[in-house]
């Protein structure tokens, strides 16, 4: 393999290739518009927060309104409707004048209930999270009471713990610094995601370009002056 002729590839690929508008604009274009899509997920994410709800809501369990009501919240409204069957407010959900109509099962065999939301529109992770954490305890407090556990979850809370990890890097000199791993992880994470990408853009080039000089019966040419290897590092590099 001959390294004079590596570069006459080398020349040639950067005078036909490189030196291309199209090829600078990929260059510097294809990294912005990868974080933009980076980012799109996030900003979808912020998006779709939900907005302020009024929610209806037909508790035949007895336990978990009391729970919905125990905790304001500033973007949900919970409103129990009384002597309503569920049938009757699904039918004439459009008059009840509410965002949301939520129906909760009478107990079931295990001591568990069963929740339907009915609405206009598709409803966020935001508000199946937070009423389905709401449902659950409900439902865990209902337990703890037959179980005569008393205040069993406010022992839980002084019992759990959350130790925090602190990472210090000892240098030469004996100077400590703190480290943070999840910052490199991330940091990692990304220029790996870049280096892939530019990997796949360039090779896609390289190939592209091996195709149109067969095409053009160019590639005939060149393998009759240089060997097929010198040719593929020629344009690699």
């Amino acid at each position: 393999m001959k390294f004079r002729n590596i570069n006459i590839v080398v020349g040639r690929e950067f005078n036909t290739r490189v030196k291309k508008k199209s090829f600078l604009v990929t260059t510097f274009l294809v990294p912005v518009l990868f974080a933009l899509v980076s980012m799109l997920p996030t900003l979808i994410m912020f998006a779709g927060k939900d907005k302020a709800k009024d929610i209806a809501v037909i508790d035949q369990s007895g336990i978990v309104m009391a729970e919905l009501l125990a905790e304001p919240d500033e973007i949900y409204t919970f409103t129990a409707l009384e002597g309503v069957q569920p049938d009757s407010a699904k039918a004439d959900f459009a008059n009840l004048g509410v965002d949301v109509l939520m129906v909760v099962s009478p107990l079931t065999e295990d001591n568990s209930v069963k929740v339907e939301t009915y609405a206009s529109d598709a409803l966020g992770m935001d508000f199946i999270e937070s009423v389905k954490s709401k449902v659950n305890k409900a439902v865990e407090d209902y337990r703890m009471d037959l179980l005569n556990l008393g205040d069993l979850r406010a022992m839980l809370d002084e019992i759990e713990a959350n130790v925090n990890i602190d990472s210090y890097t000892v240098k030469d000199d004996g100077e400590l610094a703190l480290e943070s791993v999840a910052v490199k992880s991330i940091a990692s994470m990304i220029l790996g995601m870049v280096i892939y990408m530019f990997i796949a853009m360039f090779a896609g080039g390289v190939m592209s370009a091996v195709i149109e000089e067969k095409k053009s019966r160019v590639v005939e040419v060149l393998v009759s002056s240089v060997k097929a290897t010198e040719l593929m590092f020629g344009k690699i590099i």
